[in-house]
């Protein structure tokens, strides 16, 4: 790693150096507010941004902003903000002058125009990316009283859950929540498992996020191992310049089954989450706490977990940040892991049912932003993440039984250079280690390094290229060293005519986690065994795409409609698979290197608002918006469909806004599943495996609007999950959640 060190050395060298020639230089200061257009409200949080350099600013609670710095002459000012369109306009500054503006921003619906993303890990407009994104605002998650990850990721177009495997665009199956092909990041910080490389979504403190972005497609050539189908960013709030208290209180029942074999009584579940965050002079403040008791709709399938969350941004000046983040979670559940038969489907079959599960899992982070000059900035990237899950028999006992713990070290400096007005560089080393004591694994260390570097031309003026390469070195103990390269290319095209398109290209990989390799354990009716030779996952995924915003007239309303359509194609290389075989009167389990695959299709999404504009309804009183994917999946060693992928995906959502309420009808289809592990049925692991059903969900909500109906802030949902009372699998020998009756009250002041 030492050349490695030396390019962060240096880098910091070059940096320091032009930011003391800028500072040389006289400046100009720009401020001011951004409120509301129809109503003159202050606007918290939008993006303040001088194109050409990488100075902006983010509004306070009171609208305003400052940046300080400018460079004089004349400059292209842009400000966006999520639910209203994008603001830009020319100023001229000059030197030692300060400019104040008031910036009136026009509401529309979310979804629609220019949201501010991080795909190429900085600051940008959707419409620069090459690649799919898909973004889902705090208070889309909120309002559906999610308080898990996978909750909100089923709701989104392209992507599907199998219990604990992530899969985009149909990259991932089912693998006993070992191994993710989707990487998952809080605030840029990976957050997978050192072990087992699985998502924890109870780890993230979904009540005090800002939103969660979710890309689509290889993205190795940024993110490195894991992102071989796309990555999951989640990102927290920041602190606001007035104190806030916000809180959510719910509760509700589980539907008991209609079939006499599978009831097991009454069930139902509760919990809350605090939060209380401001500024204090430089320093912005969060803290958040919660709880929650799941009965479970099913035996052994109970948990209780709790957490705490906090975060600490420091202003040094206006050019140094500092951020801490910190966040506990403990869970104690029921070890189910499947069904007995379909006769009997909510009570557990895997003979180790009796014992109990605690997980741990602990987040410390920091993040040092540095403004060199109005044309340079860097980021350092500090994470600790530490898992830690042991089972216990009924009498507390753990001797013998599965437990691990494990920390995965991130380190990541990372530099952005505008050269040009259109130019913009970026590039960084990361290093990644997860240290492993284990039971199940044994002690093992897994060390990756990498240096990555991405060249921007253009931006969307009117074409914009995008290149970029990553190489990445990985060093398991015990495990020859293993070198990849990821490049990626990107084209954008601001059309003349409205839409936008885009094309991407990016080789993707995944270095097998130290429990694919050196698994070795007898549990839940099966026996893994350990495979050191395991290969990296390889892959190469492709995009073209077009976008595009119009209003259209009907009736003497005018309307948004917005349209969103890829057609994608991923080809994949030593796909690592669990294979079964029966070893004696025992089942084995061995991960090995087994299918080359394709993955092609199309994803097309759409969204309106329709009716009369009001003061309680500024974007209509009537919106839509859902997403279609088409998949075909092939299995191209054995010449059929991959296993655990649906080919159709169909989502759509009804909003309709009264002056004191929401009503909201959402529907999920996914077909039924054309293929599960033929080994798994035949050798009758788990009985009934094959069983699959197409998955149609509706929930339904109704959330009244406190504010509005009494003037009393806050607002009280009741939710209707699977209305239809639809009763179907995800992943073998396991039923869904039944029918759910959830009330919810939440509120800030």
């Amino acid at each position: 790693m030492l050349p490695a060190l030396r390019i962060v050395v240096l880098g910091v060298c070059a940096a320091v150096g032009s930011s003391g020639l800028l500072r040389a230089q006289a400046s100009a200061v720009l401020e001011g507010r951004v409120v509301e257009a129809p109503t003159g409200e202050p606007l918290s949080g939008a993006t303040v941004r001088i194109e050409g350099t990488l100075l902006g600013a983010v509004s306070a609670q009171s609208g305003s902003f400052r940046i300080r710095g400018v460079p004089p002459g004349e400059h292209l000012l842009r400000v966006s903000l999520v639910g209203y369109r994008h603001f830009r306009q020319r100023i001229h500054l000059t030197a030692g002058d300060t400019l104040r503006l008031t910036i009136a921003l026009e509401p529309q619906p979310v979804g629609f125009g220019e949201v501010v993303v991080t795909a190429a890990k900085r600051a940008q407009s959707m419409q620069e990316a090459p690649v799919s994104i898909t973004v889902v605002e705090a208070r889309q998650i909120q309002e559906r009283s999610f308080n898990r990850l996978d909750e909100v990721l089923r709701t989104l177009p392209g992507v599907a859950v199998n219990r604990d495997q992530v899969s985009i665009r149909g990259s991932s199956g089912f693998a006993f929540g070992v191994g993710s092909r989707t990487l998952l990041l809080l605030d840029g910080i990976p957050l997978l498992s050192g072990d087992g490389g699985e998502m924890k979504y109870d780890a993230l403190p979904l009540f005090s996020i800002e939103r969660v972005e979710v890309l689509k497609g290889a993205a190795s050539a940024l993110y490195g191992t894991a992102a071989l189908g796309g990555v999951v960013n989640v990102l927290t709030r920041e602190p606001p310049e007035e104190g806030q208290y916000r809180f959510r209180l719910y509760g509700g029942l589980y539907a008991r089954p209609r079939f006499a074999q599978w009831d097991i009584g009454q069930r139902g579940m509760g919990g809350g989450d605090f939060s209380y965050a401001r500024r204090l002079g430089p320093v912005g403040v969060m803290l958040g706490a919660g709880a929650v008791s799941d009965g479970g709709y099913r035996s052994a399938g109970d948990s209780r977990r709790w957490y705490l969350f906090g975060k600490a941004r420091w202003t040094l000046s206006s050019r140094t940040v500092l951020t801490f983040l910190g966040n506990y979670t403990d869970d104690d559940r029921g070890n189910w892991i499947y069904w007995k038969s379909l006769r009997q489907a909510l009570w557990p079959g895997n003979p180790d049912s009796a014992q109990r599960v605690r997980s741990r899992k602990e987040l410390f982070a920091l993040q040092w932003q540095q403004l060199w000059s109005a044309v340079h900035s860097s980021v350092l990237r500090l994470g600790l993440y530490r898992t830690d899950f042991e089972n216990r028999d009924p009498a507390g006992n753990t001797d013998s039984l599965p437990q691990s713990k494990a920390t995965s070290l991130s380190a990541e400096w990372q530099g952005n250079w505008q050269l040009r007005s259109s130019v913009v560089v970026t590039g960084g080393v990361h290093a990644l280690a997860n240290l492993v004591n284990s039971i199940l694994y044994g002690r093992r260390q897994q060390v990756i390094g990498a240096l990555y570097g991405q060249l921007e031309l253009g931006a969307v003026r009117p074409v914009g290229l995008t290149v970029g390469i990553r190489l990445d070195w990985e060093r398991t103990e015990g495990v020859p060293r293993r070198v990849e390269v990821s490049p990626r290319l990107g084209l954008t095209y601001a059309s003349w005519f409205g839409p936008q398109f885009r094309a991407n290209l990016g080789r993707a990989f995944r270095a097998p986690t130290v429990a694919e390799r050196f698994a070795t354990v007898r549990a839940a009716g099966f026996t893994v065994q350990a495979n050191p030779d395991l290969q990296p996952e390889r892959g190469w995924s492709a995009e073209l795409g077009v976008m595009d915003t119009a209003w259209l007239s009907l009736g003497g309303w005018r309307f948004p409609l917005f349209a969103d359509l890829a057609f994608f194609r991923s080809d994949f290389y030593g796909f690592i698979e669990p294979q079964f075989r029966r070893v004696n009167e025992a089942i084995a389990i061995q991960f090995v290197n087994i299918t080359r695959a394709r993955v092609q299709g199309l994803e097309f999404t759409l969204g309106t608002w329709l009716g009369p504009v009001t003061s309680w309804a500024p974007a209509g009183i009537l919106g839509w918006d859902g997403g279609l994917t088409l998949l075909e999946p092939r299995d191209l060693t054995r010449n059929d469909w991959l296993r655990y992928r649906s080919r159709r995906q169909l989502s759509t959502r009804w909003t309709l806004v009264l002056p004191w309420a929401e009503l909201q009808l959402e529907y999920r289809y996914q077909s039924r599943v054309e293929r599960v592990d033929e080994e798994l049925v035949n050798l009758g692991f788990i009985r009934n495996a094959d069983v699959r059903v197409p998955i149609h969900v509706l929930d339904v909500r109704l959330t009244l609007l406190g504010q509005r109906l009494v003037s009393v802030p806050g607002t009280l949902t009741l939710s209707l999950r699977n209305a239809l009372d639809y009763y179907y699998t995800e992943v073998p020998g396991t039923v869904a959640a039944p029918r759910q009756l959830l009330l919810q009250l939440s509120g800030a002041w």
